[in-house]
């Protein structure tokens, strides 16, 4: 299951029915927010590097997963392995208490759960795309929280499938 670092996953990682991988861009955005705010050079390559990784991604997409893991195998495990050591290497050479710090041992932890990405070609470097097919109905459920009635529900939506949707959710409340 792709995932970000959420610890109320753990549990279905434990079970053993479910394996979890990590996201990059879960990764990648702690490393842009440190950027931002301090313009960190060791953040700066970090993302650099997450973006060649992105770069055999993107050109892995769509292909079968037998050509995708030798794409990732022949273009991307290097790349990881070279990010992995090189966080490594960045980790004792700046403060522990600093965003910086905490961006790396996040990253860290996160490409062990990562990295079986590189093995499998059904599994993609994040999980942007699932990210954003649920998006439009957070979205939904969110504008619609504070409806209040069958009347307004349907004068909101008009003539569509969203009605028995908004029906179940103004029972609710």
């Amino acid at each position: 299951m792709h995932a970000d670092g959420y610890a109320g996953f753990e549990d279905l990682y434990r079970s053993g029915d479910l394996r979890e991988v990590a996201c990059m861009a879960h990764v990648r955005r702690k490393f842009v927010d440190v950027h931002r705010a301090q313009g960190a050079a060791i953040a700066d390559e970090a993302i650099c590097c997450i973006a060649q990784l992105h770069a055999v991604e993107k050109e892995a997409r769509g292909s079968p997963p037998d050509q995708r893991v030798a794409l990732q195998q022949a273009k991307a495990k290097q790349i990881f392995d070279d990010l992995e050591v090189w966080l490594h290497t960045q980790l004792p050479s700046i403060s522990g208490k600093s965003p910086l710090a905490a961006a790396i041992r996040y990253a860290l932890t996160r490409m062990v759960r990562l990295r079986p990405y590189l093995d499998h070609g059904i599994l993609e470097l994040d999980n942007n795309t699932a990210e954003r097919a649920m998006r439009s109905a957070a979205i939904r459920r969110k504008n619609y929280l504070f409806v209040g009635s069958q009347t307004s529900s349907r004068r909101l939506t008009g003539p569509s499938r969203m009605r028995p949707i908004l029906r179940h959710i103004t029972t609710q409340i």
